[in-house]
């Protein structure tokens, strides 16, 4: 009888001693990654991204695709900013049922809350995830993201000096890959050769053009094209100051990372792909991604509200209008305004959605070199030729102490992104160049 207790007591505690060992991560930071975080992250768990195989089970708050398959809902997983993944992580050495979940709100925004312990990131609960079915199409959409707590983990676009609104240090870094980064036109517009023509180099985006669209948030369409009959306006759109990916773009073309930009927010109507831009907004100082003292400094707080956007035209009917509402006349001739091109950047993931077949935005060159995600452009950046890219950092709250989850955890993302990048991202060890920080120079 005593051996039956210890026997049935040691089984009781190896039960509760791998119970125990499953992890429950929390992940914020880069929007512009996201997609690439949440393929490695399926792959620990068993899956197999790139044919849309998923052995875990997944919810996510975003609204499920109009047809529902593996491929589209995985398309959809990986364009959302609050996902939870349940299931085995055994692959990299923690045992049991775990949970990953997922808030994405920015690079910069993500390193300050890990930075500051903030408790207010929402994700979608672990029970959501554990009650669906194993699969991409079993996923459950709309999910409520009614869970909040801490996360250690961040992604994120940009080094930890670059964070200038609060500044950020001390957290333990691993580099993961690199992650370009593109200039895109919306549907519509013929700037560099329109959507589905040869990219024109002369009126692509350049560093001085950025420059002067960042300062002023509109610039006649001559600058672009040499052309003094060109009176109608470039508008620039992008992302709010916790973004990661706006910090890259001010970087790279020597706006300054802590200056103040104009950029417009857009009212649309209609479908991806078929509707249309009926008005910009200077960014007001309420509402999301709004900076309350700086009308025009705001912008999205996800490169996936900018993707959509470039599926819109603005071609007839478009009304720009200043940050209170009033109607905002074209400063280069006074006459009103009717038609616009609306230039906004982003990540190549989001990039490569938002100049695709359906959204038919324009991707622009930068400084006269393309970057398309093709093997030849790939070298460009490899090589030096394309310089809007950024290092993809994995920053973690604390010392990544040996055989603790969270340590596997970090060594399993960077093990499992590199095969998963996909569009997202490039593998680091193949760069022929580096770079010391954001926007520093380029070279060998």
């Amino acid at each position: 009888m005593k051996s039956f207790y210890k026997i049935a007591l040691g089984v009781i505690a190896l039960s509760f001693a791998q119970q125990a060992s499953a992890a429950n991560i929390r992940i914020t930071g880069s929007t512009a990654f996201r997609g690439g975080a949440h393929d490695a992250i399926v792959a620990m768990m068993g899956g197999t991204p790139a044919s849309n195989v998923a052995t875990c089970k997944i919810a996510s708050s975003v609204a499920a695709p109009g047809t529902v398959t593996d491929a589209t809902s995985r398309t959809a997983i990986n364009g959302a900013n609050i996902v939870t993944f349940v299931g085995d992580l055994s692959s990299i050495g923690i045992s049991g049922t775990s949970t990953v979940q997922c808030s994405w709100s920015g690079s910069a925004s993500g390193l300050i809350a890990v930075f500051s312990g903030d408790t207010t990131l929402t994700y979608v609960p672990s029970a959501t995830a554990a009650g669906a079915t194993a699969g991409y199409a079993n996923t459950v959409f709309g999910a409520s993201a009614s869970d909040s707590g801490a996360a250690l983990f961040a992604f994120s676009d940009v080094y930890q000096a670059s964070v200038t609104s609060t500044p950020v240090s001390g957290l333990t870094n691993t580099n993961v890959a690199i992650v370009p980064f593109v200039y895109v036109a919306n549907k519509g517009s013929n700037l560099c050769g329109g959507y589905g023509g040869t990219l024109n180099p002369s009126t692509g985006m350049t560093a001085q053009r950025a420059r002067a669209l960042s300062a002023a948030g509109v610039q006649p369409k001559s600058l672009f094209t040499g052309n003094a009959a060109d009176t109608s306006l470039v508008i620039g759109t992008g992302r709010d100051g916790g973004s990661g990916t706006r910090i890259t773009f001010l970087a790279e073309t020597k706006f300054g990372i802590a200056n103040l930009v104009k950029q417009y927010f857009a009212t649309t109507s209609g479908s991806i792909g078929s509707g249309t831009v009926s008005e910009l907004k200077l960014w007001p100082t309420t509402g999301n991604g709004a900076d309350t003292l700086n009308p025009g400094n705001g912008g999205y707080t996800s490169g996936s509200s900018i993707r959509d956007l470039m599926g819109y035209t603005s071609s007839s009917g478009l009304s720009v209008v200043d940050s209170t509402g009033a109607a905002f006349l074209n400063p280069f001739t006074g006459a009103a305004i009717t038609a616009a091109d609306i230039i906004g950047y982003l990540g190549a993931g989001d990039a490569a959605t938002a100049t695709g077949a359906t959204n038919q935005g324009v991707r622009l060159t930068y400084e006269g070199v393309s970057y398309d995600g093709t093997a030849t452009d790939k070298e460009k950046l490899y090589n030096g030729a394309y310089t809007m890219w950024c290092y993809q950092h994995l920053n973690h709250k604390g010392a990544l102490v040996s055989g603790t989850d969270d340590r596997k955890f970090n060594d399993g993302m960077k093990t499992n992104i590199v095969p998963n990048l996909g569009v997202n991202g490039l593998d680091i060890a193949l760069m022929k160049v580096s770079r010391t920080n954001d926007g520093a120079v380029v070279g060998p």
